[in-house]
């Protein structure tokens, strides 16, 4: 199989075999429901019938990128029972339905056994569980007793870069570790719950593996271009990405898997990063920009350089 292209995060050169960071193809899993743009409008229409800032959102809607969305609960179904449990029962339904497959795929696509994990970042903004989702995992999937359960919250739309980020510390720390990176973004309330924050977020599940030299992969090391936005640089909702290569001051096309990871998914939270990452690896044009960007939230971004894909 001849080799493919793969980029480097820019950082400090001279890092040592022993603790040099692979990330390895990502596994990502969407629900088979989905709804259009045009759904989404026009379920707007009618439950807002009347409100002032309807025309608004409606724009910012169009506006926004989204093409469709992956949903577990079909739009035109009778709605599952308000509150916390009933949403909770969803998302562990859902989670235990579909992420055994994602981590089979990610490990298969790190050629590692399900042994070979040391420790797992676990992330979701979508639900919490008591005991959590890690405890299950090991028991379901088969990890050994002693894997470190790592969960990762309060990051908001840059939760994936930065349970990666996670996974990456422990990778220094502990020479030799691998870990696996989970993102479960399931069960949202599947209604326009608000004007707009409800109208555009999708479900996904994705899982990446980050390990040492033994796979073909990516080379992580530190962040190369870290972006902080204050008050005053606020980004419009649904122009995130133009403002965006604005800032970084590079073209527009080199967010083009970002692009079409919201026009397919809508926003996936801290499943976006990894969903961006697989499609750069099936990508054969290697150069771009890889970003996490949210409503009030600071963006975070990592210029990549082409370099060789050699198993490392």
């Amino acid at each position: 199989m001849p080799d493919r292209p793969h980029t480097a995060l820019s950082g400090p050169k001279g890092m040592s075999a022993s603790v040099r960071t692979m990330l390895c193809r990502p596994a990502l899993w969407v629900p088979e429901h989905t709804v259009t743009v045009e759904e989404t409008l026009e379920q707007m229409r009618r439950r807002y019938d009347g409100h002032d800032k309807l025309g608004a959102v409606l724009r910012a809607i169009e506006n926004s990128g989204v093409r469709r969305r992956h949903l577990v609960h079909p739009i035109g179904d009778p709605l599952p029972p308000p509150g916390t449990a009933a949403r909770t029962r969803l998302h562990l339904r859902e989670i235990r339905r579909a992420l055994p497959g994602v981590v089979d795929e990610a490990l298969r696509s790190a050629e590692l056994p399900v042994a070979g994990v040391d420790a797992i970042v676990f992330v979701s903004g979508a639900g919490f569980s008591m005991p959590p989702i890690t405890s299950w995992m090991i028991d379901k999937c088969g990890f050994r007793g002693d894997v470190r359960q790592v969960p990762v919250t309060g990051s908001g739309y840059a939760a994936g870069a930065a349970a990666i980020r996670r996974a990456h510390d422990i990778r220094i720390a502990r020479p030799g570790s691998t870990v696996l990176v989970v993102a479960c973004e399931v069960g949202r309330p599947p209604e326009v719950a608000t004007l707009l924050s409800g109208a555009l977020p999708g479900d996904a599940i994705a899982a990446v593996v980050v390990r040492g030299p033994g796979a073909r992969g990516v080379v992580l090391r530190r962040d190369a271009l870290p972006v902080r936005l204050g008050p005053e640089e606020q980004i419009p909702y649904g122009r995130g990405r133009d403002d965006l290569s604005r800032l970084l001051g590079v073209p527009p096309g080199v967010l083009r898997h970002s692009r079409e990871v919201r026009a397919d998914y809508g926003d996936i939270a801290s499943a976006a990063v990894p969903a961006v990452l697989q499609r750069f690896f099936d990508d054969d044009r290697p150069a771009g920009t890889d970003a996490s960007i949210g409503s009030h939230t600071p963006a975070g971004a990592a210029l990549r350089r082409t370099a060789s894909f050699p198993r490392l």
